[in-house]
């Protein structure tokens, strides 16, 4: 019997996880009680393949059936990981009425509470909705940011004022936990998304401004851009960060943008932050000839050759050749001189 075949003592699919995922998902068309057996059974053989366990969760969470509550009981039992909690308790949301007491227990057992969140956030039902949504007024922070993460997955539209209000908690974990669903969330138009992020490009905490701007950077839009060169062009929170997006969103909108900023009062965490992502950038070009504007005024001219050396753009090796014409100082020629020498006795130059 092969990997990419079921197994035909008990039905249930053999193989690497991403194989048994599909053949779960075929398995999903027919509600056959044999194959829920023959997957418990494997679970109760290997206690720590959660991998199997997570599948059965996720099998469960596809059918209707009457034995399903007591194979989720089981797994319940068996289960140690977190990521396969979340999706029994996705199974048994899936039961309706059935689930009642499990997800009352769980959401009063602050252990079991964790997991069951994720999995509210994929609930219809308006009576857990709003109980996730209580949530998000809890005391404990822990348990407010907990609530964010989970109304960025939902899609019941009711949550965004709530997720809204979250990013402007007084407690810096729940601003940044709110910030990181918005930007995964369906519910806000890109306009909202911008305007929110702006918001927490402000904020003084660094780490939620890190999250605001690579926020704004995922929106990818002009006006995105223009923000991120605005933050740039400040002194404050956020230089940084916005220059490395800038450098790292692999478009020459946004490549334009950046070689526009003066450059003068950079640090050398700024430099560092351009040229890391700069040597990876896939339009070669427009970043090598930025990197040669640079590379004379640059305080890291090590770095700046070492990410022309990255994109190995070959065509720059005229005018590496005259930057060692000019007045410069005697470790960047050095330096030039070894990558022309390296360049030129390659047989690709």
């Amino acid at each position: 019997m092969t990997d990419a075949a079921f197994a035909e003592s008990d039905g249930w699919p053999s193989g690497d996880f991403e194989h048994c995922w599909r053949q779960v998902q075929q398995l999903a068309k027919t509600v056959d009680v044999r194959v829920l057996e023959a997957g418990l059974q494997r679970c109760q053989a290997i206690p720590d393949d959660w991998q199997t366990q997570w599948l059965l969760a996720h099998l469960c969470s596809l059918w209707q059936h009457d034995r399903i509550p007591a194979v989720l009981q089981a797994l319940t039992e068996l289960c140690r990981d977190g990521l396969v909690k979340t999706e029994i308790y996705k199974a048994w949301l899936a039961q309706g009425s059935n689930a009642t007491d499990i997800i009352q227990a769980a959401l009063a057992d602050l252990a079991e509470r964790t997991w069951l969140l994720p999995a509210l956030a994929s609930s219809q039902d308006p009576a857990l909705l709003t109980q996730l949504r209580d949530l998000s007024s809890d005391p404990d922070p822990q348990w407010r940011s907990q609530a964010a993460t989970a109304l960025g997955a939902a899609r019941d539209s009711s949550s965004r004022l709530h997720l809204q209000q979250l990013c402007l908690d007084p407690d810096p974990q729940v601003r940044r936990a709110a910030l990181e669903a918005v930007r995964s969330s369906e519910l806000f138009t890109v306009r909202e998304r911008l305007a929110i992020f702006r918001a927490g490009a402000e904020d003084h905490d660094s780490s939620i401004v890190q999250v605001a701007v690579w926020g704004i950077a995922a929106i990818a839009t002009p006006e995105a851009w223009d923000y991120l060169v605005a933050i740039a062009m400040q002194s404050g929170r956020g230089r940084t960060e916005a220059l490395a997006a800038l450098a790292d969103a692999r478009t020459t909108e946004a490549l334009t943008r950046l070689s526009r900023l003066t450059t003068t009062a950079w640090t050398t965490a700024d430099w560092q932050a351009c040229l890391r992502s700069l040597g990876q950038h896939p339009h070669k070009r427009a970043a090598t000839l930025l990197l040669l504007r640079w590379l004379p005024n640059c305080p890291r001219p090590a770095d700046c050759l070492y990410s022309l050396k990255q994109l190995d753009d070959r065509s720059a090796l005229s005018q590496l050749r005259s930057l060692l014409n000019t007045p410069a100082d005697e470790p960047l020629l050095t330096a030039v001189r070894t990558l022309i020498k390296e360049w030129e006795g390659s047989p690709c130059a």
